[in-house]
């Protein structure tokens, strides 16, 4: 056998290995510019919501929400960077969190919460603590698509998802909050590009073919 021939019989037989490995991706929005949200659906009695982009942030740029007068009413506002292809693979878990501070409570039931759109359709999980007045942060870890209920699939091959805000309330009165450093943590699964396990072997051949290709 000539060495070229054992070149190309080492390559056949080496084989190459698939893997998958966790990769961390980390999603931002702070400073909430114009044309970095949508208002994506709304719900409950005439009267508008409005949604915009304020300098009263924690700090600099916030986002202002204000739904209207109406019972069950809610917006929900998506982030337009924020979209993740699940077709190369899929989301594990993730960790939200959010500086968020209540200007006002008219009645009861207000709140807000993390929204993941997939599909045409809205799965979200909601937090009614509510506090007047100053900032806080919200933090949720370990989530996953049991978290939010219904057909949300982050596997991968599933539709791409996208983040975003819900603020809604349940009576008949209205909420107007401020949002800012809004951040996803997600644990994913990317195809690897693998090293093949025979690598170093066919380089140790390559090195033998150059040694004998200078003796012949």
């Amino acid at each position: 056998m000539t060495p070229r021939d054992l070149f190309f019989a080492l390559f056949a037989v080496m084989g190459l290995t698939t893997s998958v490995q966790a990769t961390t991706i980390t999603l931002t929005e702070a400073d909430f510019d114009v044309g970095s949200y949508t208002i994506a659906a709304t719900s409950g009695g005439a009267g508008g919501q409005t949604v915009s982009s304020t300098t009263s942030g924690n700090p600099d740029g916030a986002l202002s929400v204000l739904t209207n007068f109406h019972s069950a009413v809610s917006t929900i506002t998506l982030f337009t960077d924020m979209v993740v292809d699940l077709s190369q693979g899929s989301i594990l878990s993730l960790d939200w969190q959010v500086d968020f501070n209540p200007l006002n409570a008219y009645g009861q039931g207000q709140g807000f919460g993390l929204v993941v759109a997939q599909n045409g359709q809205y799965f979200q999980i909601t937090d009614v603590t509510w506090t007047v007045g100053g900032w806080h942060t919200k933090v949720l870890t370990g989530l996953t698509a049991a978290n939010f209920g219904g057909t949300l699939d982050l596997s991968q091959g599933a539709g791409p998802v996208q983040f975003g805000l819900v603020t809604g309330n349940s009576s008949g009165s209205g909420i107007h909050v401020l949002y800012d450093n809004f951040q996803l943590t997600l644990e994913t699964t990317l195809p690897a590009v693998p090293i093949p396990a025979g690598l170093p072997l066919m380089a140790g051949a390559l090195g033998l073919f150059g040694i004998m290709a200078r003796r012949r």
